[in-house]
């Protein structure tokens, strides 16, 4: 028998035994973003997104999905930051319990890092830097597409293994454990099942999203995340899909140029345009 779902509650705050708050990265990062915008406001969960982005890369060490992130937004507990509906977008807002936390004047301990304190928020701004792939895929006319390396060869892992596999089991061990674990939480969430077991078939069609089109990770949505403006404003422009949103259209033109400005804002550029593919699951 299926269960009923009540309406989704934000989190109220985690706390250690010792009374501070417990905060993911993520969190933090959600935290640091809105207290470098004006007001601790973001008008938008895209905004709120990209003001975290940087953070993010800092304390996971690599760039995570957009879809990754989109979804952390709804754990932020409600007397951190407040999110007030206007027209078909939603604002967020810093409150004073999540000021004091991100300026390390209330304590906080951070999972898989520790304690939160005023020195260490004044280490330093984060540092984007990486090695990058850089390709051409066709979408209605070839675009340039950009993807932090590690992300590129976990989604082409990913799309072999939604095409591989016939079991959950093959599923689990040809997919990257991240990739798997997120597409695990998707399908338990809405078959509402607990882990299905190795032998059970698998058809990637069961994981919510993924005929959508909302779900792997669209690198060339992502792309409005990371990528720094100025190359954004130079090569690009953001287009609007029907059903899925966003993304940043660049011109195959131009991609030595673009790859020469990615190198002379310190990241490391290889082309690729295998790989790129197998990213988007061609």
């Amino acid at each position: 028998m299926r269960r009923r779902r009540g309406p989704r509650v934000r989190p109220r705050e985690p706390r250690t035994r010792d009374g501070a708050a417990l905060l993911t990265r993520n969190h933090l990062a959600f935290l640091q973003g809105l207290l470098d915008r004006p007001g601790g406001r973001c008008r938008s969960q895209k905004d709120l997104i990209q003001a975290a982005w940087p953070y993010v890369a800092r304390y996971r060490g690599t760039e995570p999905s957009w879809w990754c992130i989109q979804k952390a937004t709804r754990t932020l507990p409600r007397v951190w930051v407040s999110r007030r509906r206007r027209g078909n977008r939603l604002e967020f807002r810093l409150l004073a319990r999540g000021r004091a936390i991100a300026t390390g004047a209330a304590p906080a301990w951070i999972r898989g890092m520790g304690a939160w304190t005023p020195q260490a928020r004044q280490a330093g701004p984060p540092t984007l830097p990486g090695a990058i792939v850089i390709g051409t895929v066709e979408h209605g006319e070839f675009e340039v597409v950009m993807i932090l390396q590690d992300e590129a060869e976990g989604l082409a892992r990913l799309h072999h293994a939604l095409r591989a596999a016939t079991t959950w089991g093959e599923f689990k061990r040809l997919a990257p454990p991240e990739h798997y674990r997120d597409a695990l939480n998707r399908w338990m969430e809405s078959a509402e099942e607990e882990e299905p077991a190795p032998d059970l078939p698998f058809d990637g069609s069961d994981i919510p999203g993924r005929d959508d089109g909302d779900w792997p990770a669209w690198p060339a949505q992502d792309m409005l995340a990371w990528v720094p403006d100025e190359v954004q404003a130079r090569f690009g422009r953001s287009q609007a899909s029907v059903l899925n949103g966003s993304w940043l259209s660049l011109s195959a033109d131009s991609i030595d140029e673009i790859a020469a400005e990615m190198t002379r804002l310190g990241y490391r550029c290889r082309r690729d345009d295998g790989l790129i593919a197998r990213a988007h699951g061609l």
